[in-house]
């Protein structure tokens, strides 16, 4: 039974929930009766005194077979719940939002879908004649789809989103008029009675809720399993009715994480098939309203809106408030791996904003392939212009990776020269795209998995996989191997994430592999991006670039999150070999710092980084990354590969980063490490006599909401000089989209997560991101002076033309989910803050 299912006598939690009600004021319970009507419904109908009170209650269980929540469709005129629940053949109805009285056809105040169908707007508070109306966009409303059940907050809510702490819900405090795809149902109500588990108090936005009236509500448990709809009668002696403060503390009692009110008065009547109308309404009838909730049980077939929390539908959880995605809660074992593949390109999330990782959604094959050939650095070049499957189109997305794949002998599709990329894939064929990219045997002296046979298709890479990477395997399944199980996001993150070594964490052991080709530990830029063709997940994405940087992070916010940096000055192109952990000792014995060398400073090419590995050898992890003349502090050094003739190598710590560099590239100094002082002032990002049209301001309507509500679209042409708006570090930053990559030239919002943009700490608890950059030319952890350019603008990414995004933001730790705070220009005129449709003119010139 579902853990709010059952029915808590109404004492004592009206106090809690803040209603100022003392003991002399809690209804007595006269009587209750409970009755299952269907499996999965429950119905306690409760009388009070003092005062004196009808209560019904209707609680579905959403995972109970055979159980359906819909609602009525648009239709010509109004029927009562009793007219439309028998002729539906429901279990039990309820009425449904307020209508609209001074209309003949049935038109609500919010939105409304029913049977699949949404209603017309001209019917509904979005139509253009209601655009002036006080109601218009402030319903919240709760949704039904396959497998999942939604809520909306009101508009109210979202207004105050800060003050009442919202975290979850529709687009979270993003204010919409869209709705979830797939919505089989969804009514509207209005106001909000319970918010993320508090029960509101204080009714501004509806002037009858001081009063007691009938009253009609809907709401949900936090866990989304229980669906409650409540009437109570009033406006008679035997039984007086409910102020909206009332009828929030008994949905909060109830249970309800959410809650809103739904048309009340004499619109108030509940009916159960076999029974009628079982409240008493105050027009001693029933009346004819627009539309109605309906709960349809006893049948057969599964339950049809069973919410698992972080399956496909992205839905944020209580757990993860503050988290990196708000379906994976930041202690979740696969948190660290969802942000580093989804950081880096080679995973997108299941929903941009607010990001949503859907774990436990199964990985499609085209997912899977694309995932396995950015990981591992498979060329892309030359670009493939024939197709291998007869369903993959060349204009598919990712269709140079699937094709650079199938070329690779990595993936033969489903068979039948076709991909079916749009098929969930079993454990064992990921076990077959890992092993047959890392070129793994499974090795001596070690046993396939108990329930994988030697028979099995795939028992060669499963054993391959299971003998490198024991442990991730084990994790990710219980069981043993679960060969023929779906994977899961979740899973394929954490075991590509070991088998490619692409966190500090969990890694896949592989003593036998050959290292990866050795490479300058200087890397130096090249013309045109990274070695890998510009297209994502190329060789460089191997290039795991710690922060060299203490950043404050916001609550929930991950210490270990890291970047991926593959730029175009300073990309760094090698493939890391198995190494150990970053911060692991070397293998050779330590000389302990004696004083002479307390710093050392970076020495490599202008604009080029040094690589920094877990063990004093080339062939050894990569665990970041330092920038041409950084000064960091020296732990100290040990005698290594020789690299230029230098066998020396130094220990170094540069914030998140700690590991070794080689002496060739680096040299003892006593200079002070550069302190970053915070900005007096912010400047346009523009170089100095630059002008641009400011397309969308603070609060724009097309994108400029929730945490990205304070930046500024600044309307420019491809390659314009974006330069920093305050001196800074370059704290995080994206470079991967390039030429040929469908998310170049601007793309659909799944290219959301792959707009290149830059990210600099001010050191002072603030940052500013420039995005949708056509070109980096940065390294992380470089100084940048204000006045100096960070790349050139462009359109990657989630971009309908060529534009920059500028905002100044939290320094959360990640770059992509901080909060915007506001931002002055003071070489804008006035309060230093454009409109839109102004044209600025930069004054931000080099000091």
């Amino acid at each position: 039974m579902p853990r709010h299912a059952a029915f808590p006598p109404l004492v004592g939690a009206l106090v809690v929930a803040g209603l100022g009600l003392g003991p002399t004021s809690r209804p007595a319970v006269a009587a209750d009766r409970v009755t299952t009507p269907a499996p999965g419904l429950r119905l306690l109908e409760r009388t009070t005194t003092a005062p004196a009170r009808r209560i019904f209650v209707a609680s579905t269980s959403l995972c109970t077979a055979g159980v359906r929540v819909d609602a009525r469709s648009s239709q010509d005129s109004r029927i009562t719940a009793a007219a439309w629940g028998s002729a539906m053949g429901a279990t039990l109805a309820v009425n449904g939002d307020f209508y609209r009285t001074d209309r003949t056809v049935p038109t609500v105040y919010g939105d409304a879908v029913g049977v699949g169908q949404r209603w017309p707007a001209s019917r509904t508070g979005l139509g253009a004649a209601f655009a002036d109306e006080w109601y218009a966009g402030d319903y919240g409303w709760i949704a039904f789809g396959d497998g999942w059940v939604e809520f909306n907050h009101s508009g109210h809510v979202k207004d105050h989103a800060a003050e009442l702490g919202v975290a979850l819900g529709y687009l979270g405090a993003q204010r919409t008029t869209t709705i979830p795809a797939g919505t089989r149902a969804l009514v509207s109500g209005f106001p909000e009675l319970v918010v993320e588990g508090a029960a509101m108090r204080a009714f501004p936005d509806r002037s009858d809720c001081a009063a007691r009236h009938p009253r009609t509500a809907m709401g949900l448990t936090a866990d989304r399993a229980t669906f409650l709809l409540v009437a109570v009668d009033g406006r008679s002696t035997s039984s007086v009715g409910m102020t909206c403060a009332e009828l929030a503390g008994l949905m909060h009692e109830l249970g309800a994480h959410t809650a809103f009110n739904l048309d009340g008065g004499g619109s108030t009547q509940m009916w159960v098939d076999g029974r009628g109308t079982i409240n008493q309404p105050s027009d001693g009838s029933a009346r004819a309203v627009a539309n109605h909730w309906g709960v349809f049980a006893g049948g057969a077939g599964p339950a049809t809106s069973c919410f698992s929390a972080g399956g496909c539908f992205p839905a944020a959880v209580p757990a993860a408030i503050g988290a990196r995605f708000g379906d994976l809660p930041d202690d979740d074992p696969a948190a660290e791996e969802a942000a580093v593949v989804v950081e880096r390109g080679l995973m997108s999330t299941c929903q941009a904003e607010p990001a949503m990782f859907c774990p436990a959604c199964g990985l499609t094959r085209a997912d899977a392939i694309t995932l396995v050939v950015r990981a591992a650095g498979l060329a892309l070049d030359p670009a493939p212009t024939t197709t291998p499957f007869s369903d993959l189109p060349v204009d598919a997305p990712a269709f140079a990776e699937i094709a650079a794949a199938a070329a690779a002998g990595w993936t033969i599709g489903c068979g039948g020269g076709a991909l079916c990329g749009g098929d969930v894939v079993a454990r064992a064929e990921l076990a077959t795209l890992i092993a047959r990219a890392r070129g793994w045997a499974q090795l001596d002296g070690t046993t396939l998995p108990l329930d994988v046979g030697a028979d099995h298709a795939a028992a060669a890479e499963i054993g391959a996989v299971t003998s490198h990477c024991a442990s991730v395997a084990e994790a990710t399944c219980a069981a043993g191997f679960c060969p023929d199980q779906p994977t899961t996001r979740a899973a394929a993150a954490q075991l590509v994430a070991a088998a490619f070594a692409l966190t500090s964490g969990e890694v896949c052991q592989d003593p036998g592999a050959p290292p990866g080709p050795a490479d300058p530990e200087a890397t130096a830029p090249e013309a045109g991006g990274c070695a890998s063709g510009g297209g994502r997940g190329g060789a460089a994405a191997f290039a795991l670039v710690l922060l060299a940087l203490a950043v404050r992070r916001r609550r929930g916010a991950r210490a270990g999150v890291v970047a991926a940096a593959v730029v175009a000055a300073g990309c760094a192109g090698d493939v890391p070999g198995q190494g150990v952990d970053a911060g692991a000792g070397p293998g050779a014995d330590a000389v302990e710092g004696d004083g002479s060398c307390p710093r050392a400073r970076v020495m490599v090419a202008a604009g080029a980084s040094l690589n920094v590995r877990a063990a004093p050898s080339t062939t050894a992890m990569m665990v970041g990354s330092l920038p041409d003349g950084a000064v960091v502090p020296v732990l100290g050094q040990v005698e290594g590969e020789v690299v230029g003739g230098e066998a020396t190598w130094l220990e170094v710590e540069a914030g998140a980063v700690r590991g070794f560099v080689s002496g060739a590239y680096a040299a003892c100094t006593t200079d002070p490490a550069p302190v970053l002082q915070p900005p007096d002032a912010f400047r346009l990002p523009l170089a100095c006599g630059t002008s641009a049209r400011i397309a969308q301001a603070n609060g724009g309507s097309f994108s400029h909401s929730g945490r990205s509500f304070y930046a500024f679209d600044f309307s420019i042409p491809v390659d314009t000089p974006l330069v920093a708006m305050a001196d800074g570090v370059v704290s995080a930053l994206f470079a991967d989209t390039g030429p040929g990559d469908p998310c170049y030239d601007g793309g659909p919002s799944s290219c959301f997560p792959y707009a290149n943009y830059v990210e600099l700490d001010h050191g002072d608890g603030t940052a500013s991101i420039y995005k949708h950059l056509n070109r980096v030319d940065v390294a992380l952890g470089q100084f940048v002076p204000s006045g100096v350019a960070v790349g050139l603008s462009g359109s990657t990414g989630y971009s309908t033309g060529p534009h920059a995004h500028v905002m100044r933001q939290e320094a959360c730790g990640e770059a992509l989910s901080c909060m915007s705070v506001g931002l002055a220009f003071a070489d804008v005129p006035g309060d230093g803050v454009p409109v839109q449709g102004q044209t600025v003119t930069s004054a931000n010139c080099p000091r």
